[in-house]
């Protein structure tokens, strides 16, 4: 078999106390010129700190060109797992596969990693898929799911789901959801939200749109959602212009209230001639 490696040994140790025999075998396998695989396993009996077993196997590279819907395939993967003493020392796996699909960019990333002193298993599973974001294209969509344990030991989860769609062409939705996020001293905070927008343009310079945000927090037990219509743009003289007018829900300690919601920008920087005619812009 071509681009194969072999490599194995045997040794033994001889002492009046903890004598040990130990033996390895692996081989490193370059498939193809983009695929490489690596295994190796390791067996000590005895010694000084005891019999030990370490196994060890890698796969990366392209792995297909094409697959149904699927192309360009790429796989990342790894596991590594010792006992010592039939305890359980290391355990590190690793998946991870990308690929083009319909157009977008799909990932799926798993890994799990063995804290020995604790025993927690800080585990993630990503799940992502994204198209291009161009914004003459009439459609983008965003997928992203992970489940993880925090460094805490505790499950968190994390979503980021995106859509953008041009209807009839005049008409644009934007809808998003996400929640999850890092906090500090790698803590977690269980807060998100979502937003709908929906727009469309009066003319080349002002967009009329109506808009549904939501937010919640579910360490205080907080919600909030606002929706309303306004209007944004540029008025002929240069100035930057909206006008929002909406209504607030709110919960917060318990108590819900209601509330309006008013904005109104208006940022106009006049032009003014110096003595040689340039124009400039304050």
């Amino acid at each position: 078999m071509k681009n194969l490696s072999l490599v194995g040994s045997l040794s033994s140790v001889d002492r009046s106390q903890k004598s040990e025999d130990s033996f390895s075998f692996g081989f490193d396998w370059a498939i193809r010129d983009n695929l490489n695989m690596k295994f190796n396993i390791a067996n000590r009996d005895g010694g000084l700190q005891g019999s030990q077993q370490t196994r060890q196997f890698s796969l990366n590279g392209l792995i297909a060109k094409k697959l149904l819907w699927f192309d360009n395939i790429k796989i990342g993967s790894g596991i590594n797992t010792s006992e010592l003493t039939g305890k359980q020392i290391a355990c590190d796996n690793a998946l991870k596969l990308e690929a083009g699909f319909l157009g977008g960019q799909f990932l799926l990333d798993n890994t799990d990693k063995l804290d020995p002193k604790t025993g927690i298993y800080y585990t993630s599973r990503i799940l992502n898929y994204e198209t291009p974001k161009d914004g003459n294209k009439p459609l983008y969509l965003k997928y992203y799911r992970q489940d993880y344990v925090t460094a805490n030991g505790k499950p968190a989860k994390k979503r980021d789901y995106s859509i953008k769609a041009k209807i009839m062409k005049a008409l644009e939705i934007d809808a998003s959801y996400k929640y999850g996020k890092d906090g500090q001293n790698n803590s977690y905070l269980p807060i998100g939200g979502s937003s709908i927008k929906l727009q469309k343009p009066m003319n080349k310079n002002i967009v009329a749109y109506a808009d549904y945000l939501t937010d919640i927090n579910d360490l205080t037990k907080a919600k909030a959602r606002v929706w309303g219509l306004g209007i944004t743009g540029t008025l002929s003289n240069g100035a930057k212009m909206e006008l929002y007018y909406g209504l607030c829900n709110l919960f917060e300690n318990g108590i819900e209230s209601n509330d309006r919601v008013y904005r109104v920008k208006y940022d106009h920087k006049p032009i003014h001639n110096i003595h040689n005619g340039t124009k400039i812009r304050h």
